[in-house]
């Protein structure tokens, strides 16, 4: 039942009894996207830290990406995040998948949210 697993999904990694479990995360910023999937302060309940893993000095390389502005300086600090957590290994992802969304310049008040997502609400409008 989807209520039980996502409840047990939920739980602190130290007491769930989840082994395994679906995951999928996605955006356009990459130091947030990694400090949410792994960082020390992204634990479940509170965030998206499934894997339960925790290096302050991860978090450290996605703070200072977020604050520099030097776009070759953020990449470096980027790279060194994620070969910190390739390291780790404390995901393993058995699929990557890619989805493109796109509209036409008629579609008016829609948005992109940090993972990807369009959304539309009462102020999206498509023109005539």
């Amino acid at each position: 039942e989807n209520a039980k697993y996502l409840e047990l999904l939920r739980m602190d990694p130290a007491v769930s009894p989840l082994e395994m479990w679906m995951d999928n995360w996605g955006g356009v910023n990459a130091a947030d996207v990694i400090e949410n999937r792994y960082g020390c302060d992204s634990f479940r309940p509170k965030g998206n830290n499934t894997a339960g893993f925790c290096d302050r000095s991860v978090s450290d390389l996605t703070s200072q990406a977020s604050r520099t502005t030097d776009p070759v300086k953020r990449l470096a600090l980027l790279k060194d995040a994620q070969e910190k957590v390739a390291l780790a290994a404390p995901s393993i992802w058995l699929f990557v998948s890619k989805s493109i969304q796109a509209s036409e310049k008629r579609l008016h008040g829609a948005f992109i949210s940090r993972n990807g997502s369009v959304y539309a609400d009462e102020h999206t409008w498509l023109e005539a």
